[in-house]
């Protein structure tokens, strides 16, 4: 029972409420009945204004919606939510959770629309986006962040808004993040300000995967930052992936995010006992022509220092540690042991065919 499967012409609401109120206490077990979404509406930036003071009073809603192939979008109109406002804004943070109303089937989207709030007047779309559940009906569900298409015309060219958001399937398993990695420092970075230094940040992501991106925080006028800031794959690591580290300077809200350096990390670097951890030069090098006394060659030679490793390779103490390394001592001694033994009867058959 819910309030959307009652009968408006055999029961009305005042009865229909009664009659829930009694079955919910007869039978704890079904009433009320769980929800299928959790949707934690988080954060939007990079808003267009749609005010005449350059600023925005955005809310968001999200609505179940289904996507038939010819592209048309049936919602249900029951289903949606709606967050607070906020006002004069381009950034604005929420940080509220919804339920999907029971609106939410297997196989369903969401509708999500950041609206600029008028009062007395009707409100403006800002973005919308199409979350497919194929993204979030999955163990561990969607936690990233989202591109919007921009709806308002006089917006500047190239406006992509941005919607930072969770969902999960209830009931679904959540599985512990596999892939771990840490962002250490970057040293060397090319100085792109005219101070002689940068405004760095460092966005790590699984190769073709755009949904696990994540960025460090920023570490202002350094050519030296340092970050030691943790991530995890958001559940989307598969066996083979690579990593893509891009070290950027922060334009902050007007200015452009300049390539710094890059670097991949390939997955056989990574996914064997132990992970990885060192330095990986960076490439891709902003200005790198431009000549650096201080380093042997002349020329900018940054370093990005990282940490990446899988939960399974890793070991879970010291005594565990030992028993895997002796076991790869040990297989590695017996492979050398047959490879030495068949180069000595290799070396002796030669012999005697040679006297012969």
């Amino acid at each position: 029972f819910d309030a959307h499967s009652a009968d408006s012409h055999f029961l009305g609401k005042a009865e229909f409420k009664q009659l829930y109120y009694h079955i919910s206490h007869w039978h704890p077990d079904l009433l009320p009945r769980e929800t299928s979404l959790k949707i934690t509406l988080m954060s939007a930036k990079d808003l267009p204004s749609t005010d005449a003071n350059g600023k925005s009073d955005p809310f968001c809603t999200v609505t179940c919606c289904h996507v038939h192939p010819d592209g048309k979008i049936e919602t249900k109109g029951w289903s949606k939510s709606a967050t607070k406002v906020v006002e004069k804004t381009l950034a604005p943070w929420w940080g509220e959770d919804f339920t999907d109303k029971y609106g939410y089937v297997e196989g369903d989207s969401l509708l999500l629309q950041v609206w600029d709030w008028d009062q007395g007047d009707k409100s403006e779309l800002i973005a919308r986006a199409i979350l497919p559940g194929t993204e979030f009906h999955r163990p561990g569900g969607f936690h990233a962040t989202l591109p919007m298409t921009c709806m308002v015309s006089d917006a500047p060219r190239g406006t992509v808004p941005l919607l930072s958001l969770r969902v999960v399937v209830k009931g679904s398993p959540e599985l512990a993040p596999r892939l771990r990695v840490k962002i250490h420092s970057a040293v060397g970075l090319p100085p792109i300000d005219l101070t002689g230094k940068n405004d760095c940040t460092c966005t790590f992501q699984i190769v073709g995967k755009s949904y696990s991106r994540s960025t460090t925080k920023i570490c202002f006028k350094t050519c030296d930052p340092v970050w030691n800031e943790n991530f995890d794959g958001k559940d989307r690591y598969e066996d083979g992936d690579n990593l893509v580290f891009e070290v950027r300077t922060n334009g902050g809200k007007a200015g452009k995010n300049e390539l710094l350096g890059r670097c991949v990390l390939t997955n056989n670097e990574f996914s064997s006992l132990g992970g990885w951890h060192g330095d990986v030069p960076l490439i891709d090098v902003a200005r790198a022509m431009i000549p650096n006394p201080d380093t042997p060659t002349g020329r900018h030679a940054p370093k990005l220092k990282v940490s990446a490793w899988l939960q399974d390779m890793m070991p879970d103490d010291d005594e565990a540690f030992v028993m895997r390394a002796q076991g790869i001592v040990n297989a590695a001694t017996a492979l050398l042991s047959e490879t030495t033994s068949f180069c000595r009867q290799t070396s002796f058959r030669h012999s005697i065919s040679q006297e012969e």
